[in-house]
Parts: C-alpha cells; sequence; structure tokens
C-alpha cells in the first residue's frame, strides 16, 4: 500500500477491545498475512462502504425505473 497521510481519531475502550478481537479472528483466518490494528479498521472500513455503496446504487437504479 502506498505511504499514506497520518490520520487520528479517538475510539472508546470498548470499541478497541472488539476491533482486537476483530484482528485476531482475521489473523487466525489468514496466515501468513500481517494484521494489526490499522489493517483491521481499514479492512472494516472498505468493506462496509462497497456494501453501502454497492445498496445506494441498488436503491438509485430502483427509483429511476
Amino acid at each position: 500500500m502506498p505511504e499514506t497521510p497520518l490520520r487520528q481519531f479517538r475510539l472508546e475502550e470498548e470499541l478497541v477491545r472488539r476491533l482486537d478481537r476483530y484482528a485476531a479472528y482475521l489473523d487466525k483466518e489468514n496466515p501468513g498475512f500481517r494484521i494489526n490494528r490499522t489493517s483491521t479498521l481499514r479492512h472494516i472500513l472498505i468493506k462496509h462502504l462497497e456494501k453501502w455503496e454497492a445498496s445506494e446504487e441498488a436503491e438509485e437504479q430502483r427509483i429511476a425505473q
């Protein structure tokens, strides 16, 4: 991945614990990949946004018909 600007934000401790649990799951399911909190958060954001964008696009197509 290319060098990107640093982004900082605050997360509640419970959310960080959940993120770390998911990172551990991804690490176990994907041996050989370097999984950390940042890559896990990136994965969650990408997957959620792709799902949302697909549903938004589908809704726009339904409206256009």
